[in-house]
């Protein structure tokens, strides 16, 4: 029995139907209210099981009898109000699977953390496996609490709990404009007109798919694998979605001074209103640091093969346009 949390996620949503697809005996966990979000994607409800990760007796129920459990869930932010949500979320929560894992006695978890708990690194070399977190240089929120996570991952793995983690850039995925990277297509569909010339990491959701379930199927311990299939610029990356979705690509580059005051005007606007910054501080930060991870790991030992660029937008736009033109 395969058990996954954050199933009503962008990835966890994927890993559910991959499993069913592969007809593996599976629960998707989602919390209370989420039912209806895996099964409009076709999820069958008898698959679906309401359990918070931070409700303790839920997971050692959905965890009873599971060979393997892949945790998707987190708190993708960079927003400074986010702080407490991320680190009880990213680190408290994962700290409850390893135990329910340990108490139900789960053969193996399957942890996807994330390039970000690599953390800023003062190196211009490509980031691999091996590559230790730096605590002296000025970490985000969200980069130090899947690096908190991952020492729980290991703490399960000293008290026997056999391992792996992914560590996946950020993952390119068709769905409705509005999660995690999927902002990417919503913003070229309204036409926003700014860009810059930061690069970003990428990877196709479909590829870490595959590697949780290649990992989900051997009996490495402690391994840890980079996801990711290579660089692009965010202009770049904007003005290929936009010829692909027949739209006008931006424009107006943002860049120096001017990214600075824009993301502490948002940070500003986000702390007043409630809503979600376009760009914050943090985010920025990352974003200048533009590092390079290095995938030979997944593609010697696991034999993945990562999707081009153009593969993974093609049919990340076709979906979204197919969405969008019907909803």
């Amino acid at each position: 029995m395969l058990v996954i949390t954050g199933s009503s996620g962008l990835l966890g949503s994927n890993v559910a139907l991959e499993a069913q697809r592969r007809a593996i005996p599976f629960r998707a966990l989602v919390r209370e209210g989420r039912t209806a979000a895996l099964t409009s994607i076709g999820i069958s409800k008898d698959s679906i099981v309401e359990a918070d990760i931070f409700d303790f007796p839920a997971l050692l129920k959905a965890f009873d009898g599971a060979d393997v459990v892949v945790h998707c869930a987190a708190q993708v932010s960079f927003q400074p109000r986010d702080k407490r949500k991320i680190f009880d979320t990213n680190v408290g929560g994962t700290a409850n699977v390893v135990n329910a894992c340990l108490q139900q006695k789960v053969r193996r978890l399957v942890h996807v953390s994330s390039v970000a708990a690599f953390g800023r690194q003062k190196s211009a070399a490509p980031i691999n496996e091996s590559t230790g977190w730096l605590p002296g240089v000025k970490q985000t929120h969200y980069g130090e609490s899947k690096y908190l996570g991952e020492l729980e991952v290991y703490r399960g793995m000293e008290e026997g709990l056999q391992v792996a983690l992914l560590n996946p850039s950020v993952i390119l995925a068709a769905a409705d404009g509005y999660r995690s990277s999927s902002r990417f297509f919503n913003a070229a569909w309204s036409e926003q007109p700014f860009f810059t010339d930061f690069t970003i990491c990428y990877v196709d959701v479909r590829d870490v798919v595959e590697m949780i379930t290649r990992l989900a199927n051997n009996d490495s311990n402690g391994e840890r694998y980079i996801a990711s299939a290579g660089q692009v610029s965010i202009g770049g990356l904007l003005g290929e979605i936009a010829r692909r979705i027949r739209k006008k690509p931006p424009t107006v580059k943002l860049g120096g001074g001017l990214l600075d005051a824009f993301a502490a005007t948002e940070d500003f606007r986000s702390w007043l209103t409630g809503s979600s910054p376009i760009l914050s501080r943090q985010s920025l930060m990352l974003l200048r640091d533009s590092a390079v991870y290095d995938n030979n790991k997944a593609r010697t030992q696991l034999g993945i093969e990562f999707r081009t660029l153009e593969n993974t937008l093609d049919w990340c736009c076709a979906e979204f346009l197919n969405f969008t033109t019907n909803k």
